[in-house]
């Protein structure tokens, strides 16, 4: 008995091994070579996809890398970011504190307001007689050049 031997058991199975041509019949659940040719072309697409698809992953896994070693740096930022607003809200405060007594040092005690306030009318009182001085002087220059003409008129042109 010729046959094939299949999953170790004794019953031999014939007709596997023939020699016989296919038939049409025995072919009509089998694809055609154009349709063999149209999945194979949809392979090769699925493939470019498939690659497509791994390059875009690979770029993508990159660029999380890349923002996870940002991230990292950020972090290790945050820390001494806090203590310099910490620190600058304390120096702030102090600023704040220094302007108030610098603002106290600057304000004139009553003594002082006192003495400046007399300066002040002093000062209005002299330039009020510097100005009653130049008009007086503006007087006599004008006198004068009166008399300087008189005499010139007088004496004609020989003086």
């Amino acid at each position: 008995k010729s046959g094939t031997m299949s999953g170790g058991g004794t019953a031999v199975k014939r007709g596997r091994m023939g020699s016989k041509d296919v038939s049409d019949a025995a072919v009509k659940g089998c694809p055609t070579l154009a349709q063999l040719d149209q999945l194979s072309e949809k392979v090769s697409e699925a493939k470019r996809e498939v690659e497509e698809i791994r390059n875009h992953i690979s770029n993508i896994k990159e660029e999380l890398k890349r923002i996870n070693r940002k991230k990292v740096e950020l972090e290790g930022l945050i820390p001494r970011l806090k203590v310099q607003v910490e620190g600058s809200a304390e120096t702030s405060e102090q600023f704040k504190d220094q302007i108030e007594r610098l603002k106290n040092q600057c304000k004139m005690n009553p003594k002082d307001q006192t003495k400046l306030n007399s300066l002040n009318e002093s000062l209005k009182a002299e330039n009020d007689r510097l100005e009653k001085s130049a008009k007086e002087v503006d007087k006599a220059n004008s006198s004068l050049n009166e008399v300087k003409k008189a005499i010139l008129e007088a004496g004609g042109d020989e003086l």
